[in-house]
């Protein structure tokens, strides 16, 4: 790992700094917003300007710390140390130092390279770093844009992050503005299902999502250097040696998301304007995991028994009963989940395949079968009767179960289908529902419904 000179130093400007504050709290629209901007501030100005102010001559991997790893000691090896190779040098910035740190670490010039200057922090340090991409899209400053920003397990995702999702604890200086999707700068997001740092319940009277996702914040820790993230040391997209349906893209649109199984993980890939969101899917509930590692064989036949109904009581905690579903729409926290996830939930439930693992040695995605090293958690299709009417359908009076599924929906495939059981019957009370609806507007109104039928 290449070291960074200590001399000369810069002379450090203060007034980018002083732009930077001006221009990030004009940003905070509530008294809550006010609170965190002024904390992580208040901290910061209390260091000397020239913590991160050491000047290299080549492209810089910039680590910022993290609350409970404020040097970032070990952030650089993350994704098996994807970043810190090639001809950057490592610049470290203390967590303490905010997002002010990082900006000040970007104003030193570098060499034209082939290499980008890369940004990388983890927690609560990426919802810093977060902080700094906000004043950048409010800005355009251009020292800020020179740069990849690299969000591990982001406190600020705008669907699941800690910070975001409880906007409450900005009052401890927990960053509650969602990371900006188009901040001007490639910013690669990456995700662990039911992490309570980057993928936090939104509905807070689930105490078994609660407790799986404080099981998944410690089963997770500390071992980022294992994972495989499908992007170069640029963060360009790099799906070379993963498993997809069909052929893997070399890139992807906005808006567009994948499904692929990388390195025996289950991975969905989304690109949201700037940002590229990567999610890995958890192999089995965290929160079962030490009955299955302590409980011997008797112990992994319980955990087996009842992962599947409780997969969906923990899923029922997050918004449309996916936790990986949308990570750029903003979800703060709420008591309870609305009737369509009570809906889906009710589905999941009623069949008891849901959430069963493919045999060893396969993984499904996108609904299909690929090879893979380790078994891992369905990816399931869409199945019918779930969908919104298309364009095609004039059955203006269908229900509209789920815009968007994820893996643990499932339903009866027909009204006629054989094997649907509970899950037909389930159908049943949501199809006669629909229509005393209908049948109500049409009394109320005078004016009868296009069409009754829900298929």
């Amino acid at each position: 790992m290449a070291k960074h000179r200590a001399e000369p130093r810069r002379r450090v400007d203060a007034a980018p700094s002083g732009r930077l504050h001006r221009a990030v709290l004009p940003a905070a629209l509530s008294s809550v917003i006010v609170a965190s901007v002024a904390t992580a501030g208040g901290v910061a100005v209390v260091h000397p300007e020239g913590v991160a102010s050491t000047m290299y001559d080549v492209a810089a991997l910039i680590i910022e710390g993290s609350s409970t790893n404020p040097t970032g000691a070990g952030i650089a090896e993350f994704y098996g140390g994807k970043f810190a190779t090639g001809s950057r040098e490592v610049v470290q910035v203390n967590f303490f130092t905010g997002p002010f740190g990082v900006y000040d670490a970007l104003k030193n010039p570098t060499d034209e390279d082939d290499e980008d200057n890369v940004v990388m922090s983890s927690g609560w340090g990426a919802a810093n770093v977060s902080l700094l991409l906000s004043y950048l899209e409010a800005t355009g400053d251009p020292v800020a844009a020179n740069a990849v920003y690299v969000l591990d397990n982001n406190v600020a995702r705008p669907n699941g992050g800690f910070g975001t999702r409880y906007p409450v604890f900005a009052l401890i200086g927990v960053n509650p503005l969602p990371t900006p999707t188009s901040p001007g700068a490639k910013v690669i997001d990456v995700g662990y299902e039911y992490d309570i740092n980057g993928n936090t319940p939104a509905y807070v009277l689930n105490p078994f999502a609660m407790a799986n996702s404080l099981a998944a914040y410690f089963g997770n820790r500390l071992d980022q250097e294992a994972v495989d993230l499908p992007v170069d040391a640029n963060g360009n997209l790099d799906l070379s040696g993963a498993d997809c349906a069909g052929e893997c893209p070399k890139e992807l649109t906005d808006g567009e998301e994948i499904t692929a199984v990388i390195d025996g993980e289950t991975v969905v890939i989304e690109q949201v304007g700037d940002t590229t969101y990567i999610s890995y899917r958890s192999d089995g509930l965290p929160l079962l995991q030490p009955l299955r590692t302590y409980g011997g064989e008797a112990g992994n036949k319980v955990a087996d028994a009842i992962e599947d109904p409780l997969t969906d009581v923990v899923n029922y905690g997050y918004p449309g009963n996916d936790p990986l579903a949308n990570p750029d729409v903003y979800q703060p926290a709420a008591l309870l989940p609305t009737p369509d996830e009570t809906e889906t939930f009710l589905r999941n439930l009623a069949d008891p395949d849901n959430n069963a693992r493919p045999p060893a040695g396969e993984a499904e995605v996108d609904g299909t079968r690929v090879e893979s090293g380790v078994p891992q958690n369905r990816v399931a299709s869409l199945p019918t009767g779930l969908v919104s009417p298309s364009a095609d359908d004039k059955t203006a009076n269908s229900p509209k179960f789920l815009r968007k599924v994820g893996r643990n929906v499932t339903g009866a495939t027909s009204d006629s289908s054989a094997e649907a059981g509970p899950r037909q019957r389930i159908d049943d009370v949501a199809k006669k529902a629909t229509d005393r609806g209908s049948q109500r507007a049409e009394n109320k109104d005078g004016d009868p419904p296009t069409n009754k039928s829900t298929d």
